[in-house]
């Protein structure tokens, strides 16, 4: 509890070298109403108060100080992955941070350090995009460095035309695990016109054949003519017997008999 109120009292002391033009002085107003919240809400000891109080301020003028306070609340919240994302203020161009607030920065990073778990985790595809406890993570490519709180996690891989992975993570503080997220691609949905051409396709097969009038009368015709056509085979049958028979007749030819000539 010293070293955090010595620090706040600290920080609280330079808050007012904030560089002319920096900001508007509306904007500095409201920074400075801000931090002073912060400091009189840490010292009543109540940390998460005090830190969006830090944070708000610190959206409106990133200042070192500013940033140095808000880790050291976020790492006695046990937010300490928080805390050091705080940290990269620190040391920022236009931050004003002076020697001291570096000093302090790096000590903070190194008790944090101790604190977190690292995963290394493996995207494909590479492009994919990583969310942690519902929160983007904002990193890219195939090989991410997750840094997490101990305890229990939820981290969302997403990528579009591929189906989601989530996986739940009980984070062990120092601990550094490995794993390999591979997302599987999904069929895309058919398109409205492919719909619509297969339910037509599916309709005229399951269409009776008589349903069409045009239909009955098509085939009435093609049954007429194949009746027509066997009449015709059994008359030129019928013909050719007669003639056939006929030769033998009297009076159509010979008689069988030979001919004597006289």
């Amino acid at each position: 509890m010293r070293v955090c109120v010595a620090a706040l009292a600290l920080v609280s002391a330079t808050f007012g070298a904030i560089p002319t033009g920096s900001a508007q002085p509306t904007a500095q107003t409201r920074a400075r109403a801000l931090f002073e919240r912060g400091l009189i809400l840490a010292e009543e000891g109540r940390r998460a108060e005090a830190a969006e109080a830090f944070r708000a301020s610190l959206e409106i003028v990133p200042r070192a100080s500013t940033a140095l306070n808000l880790a050291i609340v976020l790492e006695e919240l046990g937010r300490s992955r928080e805390a050091l994302l705080a940290l990269d203020t620190v040391g920022a161009e236009g931050s004003g941070a002076t020697d001291q607030d570096r000093q302090d920065a790096e000590r903070l990073r190194g008790t944090l350090g101790g604190q977190l778990a690292t995963l290394t985790l493996t995207v494909d595809p590479p492009h994919a995009s990583l969310e942690i406890d519902g929160r983007a993570d904002g990193s890219a490519g195939p090989t991410r460095i997750v840094v997490m709180d101990p305890g229990p996690h939820v981290l969302r891989v997403v990528a579009e035309g591929f189906a989601p992975v989530e996986l739940n993570i009980s984070a062990v503080a120092g601990a550094e695990p490995m794993d390999i997220v591979r997302l599987t691609p999904v069929a895309e949905p058919p398109t409205a016109a492919e719909t619509a051409a297969e339910a037509m396709e599916s309709d005229a097969a399951d269409e009776p054949l008589a349903a069409d009038p045009d239909e009955h009368r098509v085939r009435r015709r093609r049954w007429l003519g194949g009746i027509s056509a066997a009449v015709v085979a059994v008359a030129a049958v019928v013909l050719a017997v007669t003639l056939s028979s006929g030769a033998s007749d009297p009076d159509a030819g010979t008689t069988g008999h030979i001919f004597d000539p006289r």
